[in-house]
């Protein structure tokens, strides 16, 4: 990997005024102790039957069984709590502090540890929403609500809703009840919960794309790839292993995939870039 050339890549991108995009997946959180969505704590037992993510996380499973599907969340939560942000959030934080406004990040995580580490909230997007907030099911506002500091999710342990978490589960102004503001997989992207087309505007400005820790299974995520692409500009794989993309990125004349983990490529494109601002 000739970071020196990527970083030369990047500064000749801001000087054409392009954005440097970085689209983070799970992968980034692993090694803050969060499991990936699909694996082993992601499944869920309701009654005798064991339900994968892609049940749980729907507005069907919500409308049918509310209580187990906030649950499901609240015991994910408490994960996401008990977790710390990791070198690779800290150096992403540094990554963005000196590239300034020609950085977006485009995070499919709802684990809450970006803020948490400090990015700032501008040029950052959450395409899968955020735990840190419920909204109303109503909905009497299409605001995010921040998330009820009545329950102690710290310690929340599996299956231990109680009345009055219950209680604090339903909106302050109408009553109804909340959900937690993340995209369901029967949902749809769209500009309001999820900055669709403040997104797209982004991409459509992206000199180089870095895809740090994700498997590209989601539809947006996937979309972005191939329009940067398309527009001939730079798409750069970060990820421990291959992904549906990897071989596309590797055959293709403006792509590259490596093989690393987040938190290692990270620091060494910080250390790259601030070597290079220096010089």
């Amino acid at each position: 990997m000739d970071l020196e050339a990527i970083v030369k890549q990047i500064h000749s991108c801001i000087e054409h005024d392009k954005q440097i995009t970085f689209l983070i997946g799970a992968g980034l959180s692993v090694d803050s102790g969060i499991p990936t969505f699909r694996g082993e704590e992601g499944y869920w037992t309701v009654g005798s039957k064991n339900y994968q993510p892609e049940e749980m996380a729907t507005f069907q499973m919500f409308s049918q069984a509310p209580k187990e599907v906030w649950n499901w969340y609240l015991y994910r939560k408490s994960i996401c709590l008990n977790a710390k942000p990791n070198e690779g959030h800290h150096n992403l934080k540094k990554i963005q502090h000196l590239l300034d406004t020609s950085c977006s990040i485009v995070s499919q995580n709802v684990d809450g540890l970006l803020s948490r580490v400090g990015i700032k909230a501008s040029n950052t997007y959450h395409i899968h929403g955020d735990l840190d907030y419920v909204r109303c099911t109503k909905p009497c506002t299409t605001l995010k609500i921040p998330f009820p500091d009545s329950i102690e999710v710290l310690n929340y342990k599996k299956n231990c809703l109680s009345d009055s978490d219950w209680k604090s589960l339903h909106c302050p102004e109408c009553g109804s009840l909340m959900r937690p503001h993340v995209l369901w997989f029967d949902e749809s992207y769209n500009q309001t919960h999820y900055s669709l087309n403040s997104v797209m505007k982004k991409i459509e400005q992206t000199g180089i794309l870095f895809i740090i820790g994700t498997s590209l299974t989601t539809n947006l995520p996937s979309t972005i790839v191939q329009y940067v692409l398309s527009n001939n500009e730079r798409v750069i794989e970060i990820n421990p292993n291959s992904s549906d993309f990897s071989k596309l990125l590797q055959d293709a004349a403006n792509g590259q995939s490596f093989q690393s983990g987040s938190s290692q490529f990270l620091a060494q494109l910080f250390k790259q870039l601030s070597s290079f601002k220096k010089g």
